[in-house]
């Protein structure tokens, strides 16, 4: 065999070997990455904000048209909470004045809407800290919720009402910083403050 026969089979040999290193390192590169991948921690949910009402059952007397105060409670868990928006809805038939007005979470906020339809039944109130402001973080009275009822108040039909339930609307929001969505989580959407009436 010629010299030059020798020389291209231990090239091709040793570009035989290169190749296989390539592949071997590649692969085990890959498998590394998936190790890294699946015990990379999965990130903590960003809904964690929760708003309730504080107490969530009221009773009122018959005849009673004494103003009742009802507190929604905002717990941020993680976030920092710099806003929210609170949509309520509720029966008009059964209060002949409703109320909001901001808690103590924020001090001196800025309040952008204040809308009570008393023909719908919703309140829409919307504020926010100040620029500059510090974001709130743990539990805080967020607004307070006053209802003065109609005294003996009745249904559509013209049946006495001795229930009625106020309901914290999907459209709902909270915001904080450094996340684009609502904080807002949706078990929130499920409580609602129950009056009933004796």
């Amino acid at each position: 065999m010629s010299k030059r026969t020798i020389g291209i089979i231990v090239g091709i040999i040793v570009v035989i070997i290169i190749l296989l290193l390539i592949v071997s390192t590649s692969s085990q590169n890959h498998t590394s990455n998936n190790s890294v991948a699946t015990n990379t921690p999965v990130p903590t949910p960003y809904a964690q904000s929760i708003l309730s009402f504080d107490p969530t059952i009221v009773t009122i007397p018959a005849g009673s048209v004494a103003p009742q105060k009802v507190n929604l409670m905002l717990t941020t868990g993680e976030n920092n909470d710099t806003g929210v928006q609170i949509i309520l809805t509720y029966n008009p038939k059964a209060f002949s004045a409703v109320a909001i007005d901001p808690g103590t979470l924020f001090t001196n906020p800025i309040v952008l809407e204040k809308k009570i339809d008393s023909q719908a039944g919703t309140i829409s109130y919307v504020y926010a800290i100040t620029p500059g402001q510090k974001p709130h973080k743990g539990s805080g009275l967020v607004a307070v919720l006053t209802l003065t009822p109609v005294a003996n108040p009745v249904d559509a039909s013209g049946n006495k009402l001795t229930q009625t339930t106020i309901q914290l609307s999907p459209k709902s929001e909270v915001s904080a910083v450094g996340v684009e969505n609502s904080t807002l989580n949706s078990s929130a959407f499920t409580s609602a403050l129950t009056i009933n009436f004796q």
